[in-house]
């Protein structure tokens, strides 16, 4: 009989450990932070302040997918977030895109980054192209207004007379972008979510928060 008591306690001790808190309080509530594919990864600390506010979600409730790629349309919501800006309220001033429609969910912060100069007319925006390294310095530059005056970049892959070399300097200056080991930026790659994450949290830091 004792022995049989000692089993069904450790049994029910083990159940207990291996539930998670939130429900083995009772509660119907989640963990603060949900995404157990970002445990030990370099980008975890830049996901979950952008978590906490609001700026980015899972592609599931617990996978949050470091490694899966950025659209135009979700990185420019990323920026705009990120500066606190109010899109709605540039919702219908001007919408120059022929593939951005006012049912798409991306619809207003399109039209608000093309109204704050984020991103630039050119007929089709592209909204589920993948965003790539480029673009992304591009879009968080502009609207910090902080491009360099003149490219001296050490990338060997950046030429100065590229349109993109003022916006990649400045943002590796204040320190949001970084390059590769071999010296490289790498412009044309995509940028992954954990890439993205890393970006937008740097800018809040180095434009936003304090301000």
């Amino acid at each position: 009989m004792l022995k049989k008591l000692l089993i069904r306690i450790v049994s029910t001790a083990y159940l207990i450990a291996i539930i998670p808190t939130a429900y083995a309080s009772g509660t119907n509530t989640y963990p603060d932070f949900p995404f157990v594919d970002l445990n030990g990864h370099w980008a975890y600390y830049a996901v979950e302040d952008l978590y906490a506010r609001d700026i980015v979600q899972g592609r599931s409730y617990y996978y949050y997918e470091p490694q899966q790629t950025v659209t135009r349309a979700e990185f420019v919501k990323m920026v705009l977030l990120n500066a606190g800006v109010d899109v709605d309220e540039f919702a219908g001033d001007d919408e120059p895109y022929l593939d951005v429609n006012e049912d798409d969910w991306f619809y207003s912060y399109v039209v608000a980054g093309y109204q704050l100069g984020l991103i630039h007319y050119n007929e089709y925006y592209r909204p589920y192209d993948r965003v790539n390294r480029a673009e992304a310095a591009a879009m968080l530059v502009r609207h910090a207004d902080v491009i360099a005056s003149e490219c001296y970049t050490s990338y060997k892959d950046v030429p100065t007379n590229e349109w993109y070399c003022r916006y990649v300097q400045a943002a590796t200056n204040w320190g949001v972008v970084q390059g590769y080991w071999d010296n490289t930026y790498r412009p044309s790659n995509s940028v992954t979510r954990a890439e993205a994450a890393v970006m937008v949290d740097n800018a809040y830091d180095a434009w936003y928060r304090y301000n």
